[in-house]
């Protein structure tokens, strides 16, 4: 038996369907990465003051690689919720964060020659400014209208 019931295409799920942040500006957005980076920053004080005393020192890659994680949660929700065209806002995000990292490195290795982890302070400093500044990127090309595509006539 044949179904005559036609099939209507269902509309695209929005963010707000899909229990997104899409209620969060981009301000908002920005401002818990920089919340969640500062309880990283809070938990590697934590751990360095506790290796002090024994001699240890837990570095600054690590701390960067977990404020990076940290902070990273809320974009990575919206990433979850957003549109399609999410992939190219998040390899703008990363570029972002990682052109951050390596200026600020270079910067640092500059002011501080003799210092042998002025490189790791670099992406530390780095990751911490990039970390909010992609967040706000990906926020604003995600909630940007889709561009629409080349018009197509009959001959094609």
């Amino acid at each position: 038996m044949r179904n005559d019931r036609r099939h209507h295409s269902r509309p695209a799920v929005t963010m707000r369907e899909a229990g997104s942040p899409k209620d969060h500006s981009t301000g908002s957005l920005v401002l818990s990465t920089i919340i969640l980076q500062g309880i990283a920053l809070s938990l590697w004080a934590v751990i360095a003051l506790a290796a002090w005393p024994f001699g240890l020192w837990p570095g600054y890659t690590p701390a960067a690689m977990t404020t990076v994680m940290f902070g990273g949660h809320p974009s990575a929700e919206l990433y979850r919720a957003a549109p399609p065209r999410r992939r190219p806002a998040a390899v703008l995000a990363l570029a972002v964060l990682v052109a951050s990292g390596v200026l600020t490195s270079t910067v640092t290795e500059l002011l501080l020659p003799g210092r042998y982890d002025a490189e790791e302070l670099g992406h530390l400093i780095g990751f911490l400014v990039g970390t909010p500044v992609g967040a706000a990127v990906f926020s604003w090309t995600t909630q940007q209208p889709p561009v629409p595509g080349p018009v197509r006539g009959p001959d094609e």
